[in-house]
């Protein structure tokens, strides 16, 4: 019951990060069958995000130093 309670405060502080697709494919799968948890649903959640940031190639550097 106490990781419930904690996954659910999490979930309200970091409901905003998430992308709109990602909340909604995340409350899809943790709907189908029975009901799911928010343990499950913070799962799904960060394995989204974190699938999102592999597949995004990262930033180029940016120096501050002037070219001769």
């Amino acid at each position: 019951m106490r990781k419930e309670q904690d996954a659910r405060r999490e979930l309200v502080q970091s409901w905003s990060q998430f992308k709109p697709a990602q909340r909604a494919h995340c409350l899809q799968l943790t709907r189908l069958g029975v009901s799911g948890t928010y343990t499950e649903l913070m799962t799904c959640l960060e394995m989204a995000r974190d699938a999102e940031a592999l597949r995004s190639p990262p930033a180029p550097a940016i120096t501050g130093g002037l070219s001769r």
